[in-house]
């Protein structure tokens, strides 16, 4: 580390109904509720949530009124996704499922790394990646090398 910066503090997303969206973290996804606020005035003030799993956490904003309806674009300049780390993928996607969450990706073999991705989208249809790490593969393994071998690891 450089010295300056310590840690990733935490994420912030914009969304369509912070309620929803919070409830979703929380009831869907395993988050717990770390506060609420309100900042503004009373003809202006917008709420806002905080949701944690483990020591991440997650700042649920309101979007801008103007944008609140236009399609979500993950492949735009911009945060793309936040992935999350399951146990097991099956068990995994079945849970979503019964809880109506889309799977907007199934389950296929990581591309790069030994295990497997899909993806689930949240109730504003911002993407979630899921991953099953296999072994002791893990985006923190520094001995990691790709398990595809179109895959060149450079640094």
């Amino acid at each position: 580390m450089n010295g300056i910066v310590e840690r990733v503090d935490h994420a912030a997303i914009s969304v369509r109904d912070v309620d929803e969206t919070t409830d979703f973290y929380m009831n869907v996804l395993g988050f717990k509720l770390l506060r609420r606020t309100r900042t503004g005035d009373a003809g202006a003030s917008q709420s806002l949530a905080y949701v944690t799993l483990g020591d991440f956490t997650v700042e649920i904003l309101p979007a801008r009124p103007e944008s609140l309806y236009e399609p979500v674009d993950q492949y735009r300049v911009g945060a793309r996704m936040i992935a999350l780390r399951v146990q097991d993928m099956a068990e995994a996607v079945e849970y979503f499922q019964s809880k109506g969450v889309e799977v907007s990706r199934p389950p296929s073999p990581g591309n790069a790394f030994t295990g497997v991705r899909g993806e689930i989208k949240d109730p504003n249809g911002m993407s979630i990646e899921l991953l099953e790490w296999q072994s002791d593969d893990s985006i923190n393994n520094d001995a990691w090398q790709p398990s595809n071998l179109a895959v060149t690891r450079t640094a």
